[in-house]
């Protein structure tokens, strides 16, 4: 398919421009035509000299409906429109300290989260700017109140999509799309995510509470997402447009599947947090550091869990790791005991368990009452494998 055409959506802090720089290293820069501008649609200028000049790669910050009328306006072309989402979570946090801490506006200079998250779209602030992004791109309506009509038609835009890249599984989706359209093979990077992912996990790990009033104000991009995800595990034909969705999902990483999830955290500050794919869940002093999550697997079958358990080498005490999944019926269950700077690989296995599945992961220290400095407890590459 070596003339065939990209049309990238992309809809703000879905790790856009990680995956423009990994595109731009498949089809070349010079083939590559990017607008960065919210609203500029110039990338699209002069589309067919550009097309005959060699050009693969169209992108810009505009809405889903701009680029199936492209796709409909140029139908002799063999063009592919594409795109990324994001987990709202993730989404919303990194879209507020993007606009924190670029937007010249006062107002947005001297906000805080939780104001924001209450203000519904006074102090000069619109929700546009925060909220729903995603279901925003994908409808149509950039801008003004979001209703459930929003919502319907962008799920209806989304079936002109033909490959969406999921932004925590990047690397994965691109090695994918590498491989489904025949273009230069994607060389991993050993961190493809730039810096300021650090930056929002920390802050992210710091406003865990706000979680559930984040949840409330993006619902559609909560569903939008969801229903996403669930076209990619099961694979359906009738959407060959999802990412992964053509062929079956063979693991899905249970950081993510957290992050989609209802769950409940139970921690001391900064005692839990999300790290890429791994888990870190600190012991506090007497007690434990716990996290239940409900149906985690989205009803799919496991064949069996499997991660990596490891304690620093400066941590001042052993830690007991606990695992418990259950279906309601019957659970498996794991407990280790590791020492400081010991790792051990462990497997599940859940292929008897059918249904929804629960999961607790917790963590205390060996010896109650003791030091819990640098008792860093990480649940690292932990994978359900589907059957």
């Amino acid at each position: 398919m070596g003339n065939k055409i990209f049309l990238l959506c992309h809809v703000p802090k879905t790790a856009g421009t990680s995956l423009i720089d990994a595109l731009k290293n498949m089809f070349e820069a010079d083939n590559c035509h990017i607008q960065t501008s919210p609203g500029d649609i110039s990338f699209i200028d002069k589309f067919e000299e550009k097309v005959s000049n060699g050009a693969r790669l169209f992108s810009g910050h505009a809405a889903l409906p701009f680029f199936i009328n492209v796709k409909n306006t140029y139908k002799d072309q063999d063009i592919s429109i594409i795109t990324s989402v994001r987990n709202p979570i993730d989404h919303f946090f990194s879209l507020f300290l993007h606009n924190k801490h670029f937007m010249n506006n006062n107002t947005w200079q001297d906000i805080g989260l939780r104001k924001i998250l209450r203000n519904n779209g006074e102090n000069n602030i619109p929700h546009e700017q925060t909220f729903n992004m995603m279901t925003r791109y994908f409808s149509g309506k950039l801008s003004g109140k979001l209703d459930s009509t929003a919502y319907k038609q962008a799920i209806i835009n989304m079936k002109h999509l033909d490959f969406v890249f999921i932004s925590e599984e990047l690397e994965r989706s691109l090695h994918l799309f590498s491989v489904m359209y025949d273009v230069a093979r994607y060389e991993p990077t050993s961190n493809i995510l730039n810096s300021n992912s650090h930056r929002r996990e920390k802050f992210q790990n710091n406003n865990v509470d706000l979680v559930p009033e984040i949840s409330a104000n993006t619902v559609f991009d909560y569903h939008l997402y969801s229903y996403m995800q669930k076209l990619r595990i099961s694979g359906a034909r009738k959407f060959p447009t999802l990412s992964l969705s053509a062929r079956k999902v063979d693991f899905s990483y249970v950081a993510e599947a957290i992050r989609r999830s209802k769950h409940d955290i139970f921690a001391e500050k900064n005692y839990f947090s999300f790290e890429n794919n791994d888990l870190l869940l600190h012991p506090p002093k007497i007690g434990k550091t716990f996290i239940k999550t409900y149906d985690i697997n989205n009803s799919e079958v496991v064949e069996k869990a499997t991660c990596t358990l490891s304690l620093s080498e400066k941590a001042h005490n052993s830690v007991v790791f606990e695992i418990v999944i259950e279906n309601g019926k019957n659970l498996k269950s794991i407990v280790e005991i590791l020492n400081p700077g010991e790792n051990k690989n462990i497997t599940i296995r859940l292929d008897d368990l059918q249904g929804n599945l629960n999961m607790i992961l917790e963590t205390k220290l060996k010896s109650q009452g003791g030091a819990n400095s640098y008792c860093w407890a990480y649940f690292k590459d932990f994978k359900f494998i589907f059957s």
